[in-house]
Parts: structure tokens; sequence; C-alpha cells
């Protein structure tokens, strides 16, 4: 079950803001119910020669993904993208296995199988950039404007660890123009765990004057776990284990219990943009990024 809705409101008329938060989840369920027309494909422009182009007059191999095609596909992280494009390959290493190097390959292209067993030890041959940033964070796919994935080699752009290709994170600018608020909410099941999983997320734009806007984003997930430990040891307060005949401390053993979803996880984040169009072409961007 999912649901999303998406405002947008001039930034002096509060009330049809209100209006507009208020008629969310109705927009979801109306949204739900009316097929997308999938003749309906519009132009991506991306920048990854530097410039504003179009996907189609790029001369690369390159694979563009807009906010859209990510919403419908369900994807929340660089994972979920290996389902979406062709040569992009990664294992499934948890919520918490990309924290500190990716272990994705294109086109097969991988350092050593050291790159899945311990990733954190191994030069990576995909680079990784976050807006314009050469950095890898496992990213929430939150407030995504599109996902670029270039095809390597593209060390004359991307310098250093994009032998197989670079992956491109563009963020949703913050908008001078409108107020918006997006709310986005999911729930599922999975075989075998204790309890469902959920997340939220939430988007806020705001235009304090025609030059500068401020821009957050912030959400949370919980995955419930499918995997049981049938003998964990019970420890007391002082953190020593509890013996099942405390009575006989040289001969008992210790006292056991059963203990459900020990693979479950909570993870949030937050993101906090500002944009000053300074004059002319010129535009300062400055960003805060968190997760733990």
């Amino acid at each position: 079950m999912k649901g999303s809705g998406y405002c947008r409101a001039p930034a002096t008329n509060g009330a049809s803001l209100s209006a507009c938060v208020a008629g969310v989840l109705a927009a979801a369920q109306v949204s739900a119910l009316t097929p997308a027309d999938s003749s309906d494909i519009g132009e991506i422009i991306v920048t990854a020669t530097r410039r504003s182009e179009s996907v189609s007059d790029i001369p690369y191999n390159i694979s563009a993904i807009d906010a859209r095609d990510l919403s419908n596909s369900g994807a929340r992280n660089l994972q979920n993208l290996t389902n979406m494009v062709p040569g992009l390959v990664g294992p499934d290493l948890g919520p918490r296995g990309g924290d500190f190097n990716n272990s994705l390959a294109v086109r097969g292209m991988s350092t050593s199988v050291v790159n899945f067993t311990s990733p954190n030890i191994a030069a990576p041959l995909v680079s990784t950039y976050v807006d314009e940033t050469p950095v890898f964070v496992n990213l929430n796919l939150a407030d995504i404007e599109r996902v670029e994935i270039l095809r390597g080699p593209q060390g004359t752009l991307y310098g250093s660890g994009s032998v197989g290709g670079t992956i491109r994170l563009i963020h949703n600018a913050p908008d001078t123009t409108a107020t918006e608020v997006e709310l986005a909410t999911t729930a599922s099941g999975t075989a075998n765990a204790a309890n469902p999983s959920a997340s939220f997320d939430m988007v806020l734009n705001v235009p304090v004057n025609e030059a500068f806007a401020v821009r957050g984003s912030a959400g949370y997930e919980k995955l419930s776990g499918f995997t049981n430990a049938l003998s964990v040891a019970r420890i007391a307060a002082d953190n020593q284990p509890l013996l099942a005949d405390p009575a006989d401390p040289l001969h008992s053993g210790l006292l056991f219990s059963e203990q459900r979803g020990i693979d479950s996880s909570e993870t949030w984040y937050a993101r906090l943009a500002a944009l000053w169009k300074i004059g002319g072409a010129a535009t300062l961007n400055l960003s805060l990024a968190s997760r733990p």
C-alpha cells in the first residue's frame, strides 16, 4: 500500500497551501486509480557534460531516470537502481551494507571479489556524485530530480574511480517562485516478519523572496526483520548473562530466549538546501545532509 501527494501554491497564499496539504491523501487515491499514459515520454535534460543537454543528444552511453520513474518503481536507494538500469549490478547488503563504499558494477567491471565481500577495503570502479560533489553516500532517493548513469570509462570528466562508469544523483533545487509541500508514506508486509514495514517522507520548499529560497526534506524508514535468533542469552541489568540455576553458578548453564526479527532496521535522513540568485547568471547553492 502506498500513498503520496504533491502541493504547489504561491508563497503568499496561505489558504491555498492549507487546502493543498489537506488534499494530499485524496490526491494520492485519485492518482492511484488513474493509470499513467505509457506513451507520454517527455524530454529529460541532463548535465553529464557540465552543460544542460537533452539525454538523446549526449554523445555517451547514458541512462537517465527522472523523478516520476523513481516514484513509480518505488526505488529508495542505489541498490534499487539495479532493477531499472541494464548492466548495473550489485549485491544487496542491506540498509547498512553500503555506508562506506559502493559495491556497484557496470558492464560486469569490478576490481575483484573483495569488492563484494568487503567493499570497505576495495577501490570501486564506479564513481558516485551527489549533485556536483564526488562522494559516496548511501542516500535515500528522495527529492531527487533525476539520476544519471554514465557507462565508462569516464575519466576525462570524472577522474579516478570511474573506469566502469559514473552515477550522478541530482537533487531538486530550491524554487524561488512557489511554495511546495510533498508528503509520501508506504506500508508493506514481509513473510515471516513479526511487524509490517513502513516509511514516511516529507519535502518542503519555501521561497523567501524572488532571489532566495530554502528547501528541506526528511524521512524515516523501518524495515521489519524476518530472521529469528532461537538461542539468545538473556542479559541482566548488570550486563551479565542470566543463569538457568542461580543457586549453582559453577555448573548451571545460561538462560536463553528466542528473539524475533534480528535483522530489522530503522533509518532516517534529513537534508536542507538554500539557493541565492546573486545576479545575472550567478547563483549560490548550499546544502547540508545527514543520515546516521
